[in-house]
């Protein structure tokens, strides 16, 4: 069986992204290599997006089985889902997301694959600004925070 990228939602409510390596309909479980949790976040108004975090964070196993029965759902990612994971491992092994493109190419990668394609950010995919309007974002919702607990004091007093 070749191996491919996958997106498992787990009985628990965990979801991941992995690499299957064997699926197994006989002994019903699944064998998955780098595992990472994806977890939807939300700040009303702000952003919108994915938090992702290593699935057993203690782990020095890079291999599990998933039993069948712990498996809610499970499907094969396509090229955009690919690439975000590759970012993902990438930034959660090297805690660096701030290296430039070509930086990224010359470093080998365990999890890489024959696929050389990039997938160019848009407004599709998400949040896109530049750093002073994220500053500027964040003076504003910081600002707007202090006055209200301002209000709120003085609201006691009253």
């Amino acid at each position: 069986m070749d191996t491919f990228f996958a997106n498992i939602k787990l009985q628990s409510g965990e979801e991941l992204l992995c690499v299957v390596s064997e699926t197994n309909v006989e002994n019903d479980y699944v064998k998955i290599k780098y595992p990472i949790e994806i977890e939807e976040i939300e700040i009303p108004g702000v952003i919108h997006g994915l938090k992702i975090k290593y699935w057993l964070k203690t782990s020095k196993q890079d291999e599990f089985l998933i039993p069948g029965d712990q498996i809610l759902c499970f499907t094969e990612i396509q090229r955009e889902a690919i690439e975000f994971y590759k970012e993902s491992m990438y930034k959660l092994e090297t805690g660096d997301s701030h290296e430039t493109p070509k930086k990224r190419r010359i470093k080998s990668r365990k999890y890489k694959t024959p696929e050389k394609g990039r997938v160019s950010i848009d407004k599709d995919m998400g949040l896109i600004s530049s750093i002073d309007d994220a500053r500027e974002l964040l003076e504003n919702i910081f600002k707007q925070d202090s006055y209200n607990k301002k209000d709120s004091k003085d609201h006691k007093d009253h």
